[in-house]
């Protein structure tokens, strides 16, 4: 027994002397589409750039929610379903630093929201009931991942009934990185207030200064249709200000006939938001509706509005009826993801003043429908966007997400087949009005609502997957880079032993905390000599002197491995 503890020391000290750190090096973000589906209509109504540079999809398998994880290179690492807890058809799920967040809502009606690490570990998975109204009916819409590791969820509330002061109010909620409640709070009037998305705000030195809300609502102001509205709150959930935006006729009369689809912070820490609006519509084509984006301050003032599309024969047959905005990242201009005659991919980019730039649009096959609701910015300048497609795969309705560059496009592979639409551009006139004063917020936190842990099993949606990509194979192991669980790493088996979507030749995490280290050299000492799956670095079916010697290669790294 003494000799083998001997053997042992002498290894873990060649460990400490001799290894060295492997890093995660990432090319540049190939572009490229996937579509993932099952054997029920699936969707990803939310994208979100990971912390490793990877991409998540959120959204729906059938009627469970789910959420699904790509590398860089676009290869699908994992997807949980998690079945009886309902998706909420909206943007149901954000990425940060330190996790993975995803929300939906109970058979009750209760928020649920789970926070995975970015190689698919659950971290914790809670329930959050408010017990003030007995049909509170909660639906989480939006889920931003938070600077301080925690999230925000906006979510829509019956806070007391039809009959009562409020009836429906946006929600906010501030979930703390360990699950805890933080606080709960309710805006609205006494009218039934919609619910929309919610993010992160910045100011002009970049520090987190609170939270903004959108939504489309008429109660506001009183106006007989729905006008835009912006509710600015601070960190603890204190409004700021509120204020309508109500879109003009040709005749310059106040309309505010909008609906909102997207918002996003712009490099000038002031506001873009997207979406549909009646208002502008020539009389002769006062059913259609046209796509718009306002610009506002940090203070909510408007600097621009604008409305684009074919505006001169049919202004709204193109009517954005899912549609997303997102900051770029190489300079101030912004991407727009949408749908383009209600069944093709639109993908536009404009200046900081809304001048239209460049736009692609990129057909469906037959009659089939096609759709974008989502769109989040990459590094390269470029963005990822997705909901769904039946162009691709089974024909059924199929999660879709797509990564292109900064011209909208996708050299290299062959779904590089996007034609300018050349749509127009115009001016539009919206009427601000400031309602904080209409405005209400309720706090219950302390007295009326409840916090639980959930043991929702997750279960595997049986996705399959279609690619359109680049057919690159930097490793040379015959895989294809969005193909190879080890892209970087040459493995001809892809063995991936523990099922997290990495092949085991770049993966010696066994105890799955994110970093190869001690307690991972302590269980393969343990599976020393068996045929241990997961320990099987090199899938010789046995764990041996190779397999230490390539985690002592990767001795001290942390997730992502390639």
């Amino acid at each position: 027994m003494k000799k083998h503890a001997t053997i042992w020391i002498g290894i873990l000290a060649a460990v400490f002397l001799m290894s060295g750190t492997a890093m995660a090096v990432v090319m540049a973000a190939p572009n490229f589409m996937a579509n993932v589906g099952g054997s029920s209509s699936d969707a990803f109504y939310k994208v979100a750039v990971t912390a490793d540079g990877g991409y998540a999809g959120f959204g729906k398998a059938g009627s469970d929610a789910v959420i699904s994880k790509f590398n860089p290179y676009g290869h699908l690492e994992w997807s949980k379903s998690f079945p009886g807890v309902v998706h909420s058809n909206s943007n149901s799920g954000a990425a940060g630093d330190e996790g993975i967040f995803l929300t939906g809502r109970t058979a009750s009606s209760n928020l649920w929201v789970v926070k995975l690490s970015p190689w698919g570990q659950i971290l914790w998975e809670k329930t959050y009931t408010y017990s003030g109204y007995s049909s509170a009916n909660m639906i989480g819409s939006s889920t931003v991942a938070t600077a301080d590791g925690g999230c925000a969820i906006g979510f829509r509330v019956n806070v007391d009934g039809s009959s009562g002061s409020y009836s429906y109010d946006q929600g906010l909620a501030k979930i703390a990185a360990d699950g805890t409640l933080e606080w709960a709070k309710f805006y609205g009037t006494a009218a039934y207030d919609l619910n929309g998305e919610v993010i992160e705000s910045r100011d002009t030195s970049g520090s987190v200064d609170g939270y903004l809300m959108v939504t489309g609502e008429d109660s506001f102001t009183g106006a007989e249709d729905n006008e835009v509205v912006l509710i600015k709150v601070n960190t603890s959930g204190v409004i700021q200000w509120v204020k309508s935006y109500a879109g003009l006729t040709t005749e310059n009369l106040a309309d505010g006939n909008e609906f909102v689809k997207g918002i996003c912070q712009t490099a000038d820490a002031g506001y873009a938001v997207v979406g549909y609006s009646y208002s502008a519509s020539d009389p002769a084509w006062s059913s259609r509706r046209s796509p718009y984006i306002i610009k506002v301050s940090h203070d909510g003032t408007l600097a621009w509005a604008k409305r684009f599309g074919i505006l001169s024969s049919d202004p709204g047959a193109n009517g954005f009826g899912y549609g997303d905005v997102a900051q770029a990242t190489d300079n101030s201009d912004l991407i727009l993801a949408g749908t383009y005659y209600n069944d093709l991919f639109w993908l536009l980019r404009l200046s900081a003043t809304g001048d239209l730039l460049n736009e692609k649009v990129y057909p469906a096959s037959g009659s089939v429908k096609d759709a974008l609701g989502s769109v989040a910015p990459t590094s390269d300048g470029g963005a990822v966007a997705s909901k769904w497609s039946q162009s691709f795969g089974a024909g059924d309705y199929d999660a879709f997400l797509m990564k292109f560059d900064a011209n909208l496009s996708f050299p290299g592979t062959d779904c590089d087949g996007g034609y300018d639409p050349e749509s127009e551009i115009a001016d539009m006139q919206f009427e601000s009005v400031d309602v904080t004063a209409n405005t209400h917020e309720l706090d219950y936190t302390a007295t009326q609502w409840a916090t639980a842990d959930d043991t929702t099993a997750e279960a595997d949606p049986g996705f399959y997957i279609w690619y359109c990509a680049a057919d690159d194979d930097t490793d040379g192991d015959g895989f294809s880079d969005y193909e190879d669980n080890c892209p970087l790493t040459a493995n001809i088996d892809q063995w991936d032993g523990d099922g997290d979507g990495i092949g085991n030749a770049c993966d010696c995490d066994l105890d799955n905390n994110g970093n190869v280290g001690m307690t991972d050299f302590m269980q393969l000492r343990t599976l020393w000599g068996t045929a241990d799956a997961t320990a099987d670095f090199d899938a010789d079916n046995n764990v041996g002197m190779t397999d230490f010697m390539m985690l002592r290669g990767m001795w001290g790294s942390d997730y992502p491995w390639y």
